[in-house]
């Protein structure tokens, strides 16, 4: 079994090595994938010979039904867990989290007009400090106060403290809207 998350929404070496897909002996199961077109084809010999392959959204579904028309629907399991259930009023309601994704030149332009709006309570959230940190996603917000999270709880009290998520990654969107926080994916 391989799958979760944005799995094929980058490639994921060696997910796309035809030699290596060809040398796995076992069957393949390929769950709740979130998927880019890009990535999507660069893995297509491991998608093609998957016994099954599940998207975790539509989009993903969609993207996976032009190699093979058997794929199926199944929600991130994230969103399964109920202690992940929508937690009580936000301690700052005005307070705005931003969770972004690793540095490139498509979204370095938007952080830097996102960060000269955020204000001296917002806060810059990193789910993956040493990926952000390398991409220098931290370089992008110089100004803004930011929390480097490794657990899932830390991520949970981050998002619960504030009212609004503005979340360049998926995960951050739907643990905001599960944790009962209204989300905007940019």
């Amino acid at each position: 079994m391989i799958g979760g998350g944005g799995l094929l929404a980058s490639v994921h070496r060696p997910m796309d090595s035809q030699s290596w897909v060809e040398s796995v002996k076992i069957p393949i199961i390929l769950l709740s994938l979130g998927v880019s077109e890009d990535a999507l084809e660069k893995c297509r010999p491991l998608v093609e010979r998957a016994e099954v392959v599940s998207g975790r959204d539509d989009f993903s579904c969609e993207m996976i039904s032009r190699i093979r028309s058997d794929v199926r629907y199944l929600n991130d399991p994230i969103l399964t867990d109920p202690r992940l259930d929508a937690a009580p009023a936000p301690t700052r309601p005005g307070r705005l989290t931003v969770i972004p994704r690793k540095q490139t030149d498509r979204y370095r332009q938007v952080y830097t007009l996102l960060e000269a709006e955020l204000a001296p309570d917002d806060l810059v959230v990193s789910m993956f400090p040493a990926t952000d940190e390398a991409s220098g996603v931290f370089d992008t917000f110089p100004a803004s106060p930011t929390a480097r999270l490794t657990t899932m709880s830390e991520l949970c009290e981050q998002i619960d403290g504030s009212g609004v998520v503005v979340s360049s990654r998926y995960h951050g969107c739907i643990i905001a809207l599960k944790r009962g926080r209204r989300a905007s994916a940019r």
